[in-house]
């Protein structure tokens, strides 16, 4: 019994919130237009700054790869260049 008035109460706080806040939002006489501006300009801004971080993270991910990729094949073609230079005896195996 005593958890369902848990969860009543929890329900009633989370609800008296969401009323509140679209009380303060919707509001016409009292600047709730420019409110629901600001909150729409925030959340475009945010938007954006994420697009970017994001975009700098691949590209930054993308050039690791290319870097680790060149390193890898520059000590390959060295091993194969280094094999060439060792003396080669016919006859002996």
């Amino acid at each position: 019994m005593t958890h369902k008035l848990k969860d009543s109460g929890g329900g009633f706080i989370v609800g008296l919130i969401a009323g509140g806040m679209s009380l303060y939002l919707l509001d016409p006489d009292q600047c709730g237009h420019r409110r629901r501006i600001l909150a729409r300009d925030k959340s475009i801004r945010g938007a954006n700054v994420a697009s970017r971080f994001i975009d700098k993270a691949v590209r930054d991910l993308q050039n690791r790869i290319r870097g680790i990729l060149a390193e890898s094949w520059a000590r390959l073609r060295e091993r194969r260049g280094s094999a060439l230079h060792f003396p080669v005896r016919p006859g002996r195996r």
